[in-house]
C-alpha cells in the first residue's frame, strides 16, 4: 500500500443491518445481493453496516487484542501453526510495523479454549469468551453474504455443502504507528487464500484497497462496519453440470479410484516398473530426485477395456478386477463431461456440429493416477513444478487432502488454490493442444502442485488425448482477418515427443518452434 496513485472510485457501502428485511426471497434481500456481487465483481470487497455485534462486544474485542499484542514476545511466539499465516507473525524485518495472531477453528469453543491456555496457562476467561462470541458473532455476517452469493448466481443448492466444508479463523492485527509521520507501507500488498475476509477495526484507518486501474482506494469506515472482501477460492468459477438439463447426465464419484490407486502404489516399485513406458509421462512415473514426493501411474486407452485389463494384469499378473473396473468406471463417467465441455467451449466458438462430432471422435482417454506424499516440515514443499499439459483438457478430481493443487492467473502474478468446492466437483484445465485447435482464444492452464501436512495426497486425471493419425489445426470458423491462424497442422505425438526433449517441460510456447512459425 501506500502508492503515490489514488483512485476517485468508493467502495460500496451496503446496509445489512437489522432495519433491513433480510428474509430470503424478499425484493430488499434480491436487491442487496445483487448489489453485493456487483461490487465484489468490481472491486473485490464492500462495506457491510451490520449490528450483530453488541458495543459491548465491539468493545471488548480491541481490548482483548490489546492485552494479547502486550504479552512477552516468547509467549506470542507460542502460537504455532503449520499453515501460514495462521500463528504467529511478528518481529520481521520486511514489515516491522505489522504484528499478526491468529486462532484457529475459533467458532470452536475448546479451540478459542486451548489457544487461551496457551497465552495465559492460569486461563483468561474474559479473553476467550470475547474471541469465541465475537467470532461466532461475524461467522453469522459471513453465512448471509454467502448465501447472498449463492443465490444470485444460481447455485443455492450447494450453500449446506459449502457452509459444512469450511472452518474459522481469527485474526488478530497489528500495525504500528511509523517512526515518522509519513505514510509506508505496514502490509505488502496481496490478496486473501479464502473464500471471504470479513475485516473490523478500530477508529485508525490504513487499509487500502486496489482497484481496476491500478490505482488505490482508501477505506475510511464508518462505526459499525465490516469490509468483506473476496478471497482467492471465490475467484475460481465454479460451474454446475449436474443440472438435468444438461446431458449426457450428471456426474457422480465414487471413492473406490482412490481405493485402487492406493493398493497400486503400495507395490514394490520393481512391480511398479513393469508398467514403465516409452512414450514420457505414461505408465509408472517415480523415484525422481527432483520431484521426491511424486508418483503417478498412467492407464492409456482408458476406455478400452483390454487395454485396461493388459495393464492391470502387468501389476497383478493373477488378475485384479476392481481395479480394472474402477480405472474403465472412472474412465466412462467423466469422458462425459469431458465429451460435454469440449463440446460447450466449441459451440460457444460458432463451430459447426460435423466439426465437433469429428472433433470429439478423434480423442483417446489417458486416466492418471497420482500421488503425493506428505511433509514433516512446516513450510510449503514443491509436488510438482508448474507446468501446462499438452492434451486437449484435463479433469481432475481429488481426495479429502484438498490443498495441493494452485493454478496461475493469467497475469502470471498470482497462484490460486484450486480446492474443490464439494466433494462430487472436478477441476477442468485447458491444455496446448485445445488452445491451438481454437486458435489462441482460450488459455492454457499453468498449474502446479504445493504440498503441506503429513498426509498423502491421492488424485486421478482424466487427459483427452489426440489420436496418433490425426494432425491438430484449428477449422476455418476460427480464422479470419482479426484472428490469423496463428499454428500450422501438427502431429500431437511428434509435438508431444519434441517438448519433453531435455531436461526440462517445454510450454505451450513450444509449439512456435515446433510449427516453424
Amino acid at each position: 500500500m501506500g502508492s503515490s496513485m489514488k483512485s476517485s472510485s468508493k467502495v460500496p457501502v451496503l446496509d445489512l443491518t437489522s432495519r433491513q428485511d433480510l428474509n430470503p426471497n424478499t425484493s430488499t434481500w434480491r436487491s442487496i445481493s445483487r448489489e453485493a456481487c456487483e461490487a465484489l465483481e468490481e472491486y473485490g470487497c464492500f462495506v457491510a453496516l451490520y449490528d450483530g455485534v453488541t458495543q459491548e462486544l465491539d468493545d471488548s474485542i480491541f481490548a482483548a487484542a490489546e492485552e494479547l499484542f502486550d504479552l512477552p514476545t516468547d509467549t506470542k511466539r507460542k502460537n504455532v501453526n503449520e499453515k501460514p499465516y495462521h500463528g504467529y507473525v511478528g518481529q520481521m524485518p520486511v514489515i516491522p510495523l505489522h504484528e499478526g495472531l491468529g486462532i484457529d477453528y475459533v467458532t470452536n469453543k475448546e479451540e478459542a479454549q486451548r489457544f487461551t491456555h496457551l497465552m495465559w496457562p492460569r486461563g483468561n476467561h474474559q479473553f476467550c469468551e470475547t474471541a469465541h462470541g465475537f467470532s461466532n458473532s461475524v461467522a453469522e455476517l459471513d453465512r448471509l453474504v454467502v448465501r447472498m452469493i449463492f443465490e444470485n448466481y444460481g447455485v443455492e443448492k450447494h450453500y449446506d455443502s459449502h457452509e459444512g466444508s469450511k472452518t474459522y479463523l481469527l485474526k488478530f492485527l497489528k500495525y504500528l504507528a511509523p517512526p515518522e509521520s509519513i505514510s509506508m507501507p505496514a502490509f505488502p500488498q496481496h490478496t486473501d487464500k479464502t473464500f471471504l475476509s470479513i475485516l473490523h477495526q478500530n477508529g485508525v484507518n490504513g487499509l487500502e484497497v486496489k482497484s481496476k486501474d491500478g490505482g488505490w482506494i482508501s477505506l475510511h469506515l464508518p462505526p459499525k462496519s465490516y469490509v468483506v472482501m473476496a478471497g482467492d477460492i471465490s475467484m475460481l468459477p465454479v460451474i454446475d453440470f449436474t443440472s438435468p438439463n444438461l446431458k449426457p447426465g450428471t456426474v457422480e464419484w465414487d471413492s473406490a479410484v482412490f481405493d485402487v490407486s492406493e493398493e497400486a502404489f503400495q507395490l514394490p516399485v520393481e512391480i511398479k516398473k513393469r508398467v514403465v513406458s516409452k512414450r514420457k509421462y505414461r505408465g509408472y512415473v517415480g523415484q525422481i530426485p527432483s520431484l521426491p514426493l511424486f508418483e503417478v501411474m498412467g492407464v492409456d486407452f482408458a476406455e478400452n477395456e483390454d487395454k485396461v485389463n493388459e495393464f492391470t494384469h502387468k501389476l497383478w499378473p493373477q488378475g485384479n478386477g476392481s481395479f480394472s473396473e474402477a480405472v474403465m468406471s472412472f474412465a466412462k463417467k467423466v469422458s462425459e463431461l469431458d465429451f460435454m465441455t469440449r463440446r460447450m467451449i466449441m459451440e460457444c466458438f460458432g463451430v459447426n456440429e460435423n466439426y465437433i462430432e469429428k472433433h470429439l471422435n478423434s480423442t483417446k482417454c489417458l486416466v492418471r493416477m497420482m500421488k503425493y506424499q506428505g511433509v514433516e516440515e512446516k513450510e510449503e514443499e514443491l509436488g510438482m513444478e508448474a507446468h501446462t499439459d499438452r492434451n486437449m483438457l484435463t479433469i481432475l478430481c481429488q481426495n479429502d487432502v484438498k490443498d495441493g493443487l494452485e493454478v496461475r492467473t493469467s497475469d502470471d502474478k498470482q497462484w490460486i488454490k484450486a480446492n474443490p468446492s464439494q466433494d462430487s466437483s472436478f477441476i477442468v484445465l485447458g491444455g496446448a493442444t485445445l488452445h491451438v485447435l481454437l486458435n489462441g482464444r482460450v488459455l492454457t492452464g499453468v498449474h502446479r502442485v504445493m504440498r503441506m501436512g503429513t498426509n498423502t495426497r491421492f488424485s486421478a486425471g482424466l487427459f483427452s488425448v489426440p489420436k496418433i493419425e490425426d494432425l491438430i489445426y484449428a477449422p476455418e470458423e476460427l480464422v479470419d482477418a482479426e484472428h490469423p491462424r496463428l499454428y500450422k497442422p501438427f502431429d500431437f505425438e511428434a509435438y508431444f515427443q519434441f517438448t519433453t526433449e531435455g531436461p526440462e517441460r517445454r510450454d505451450v510456447a513450444a509449439l512456435g518452434g515446433y510449427c516453424g512459425l
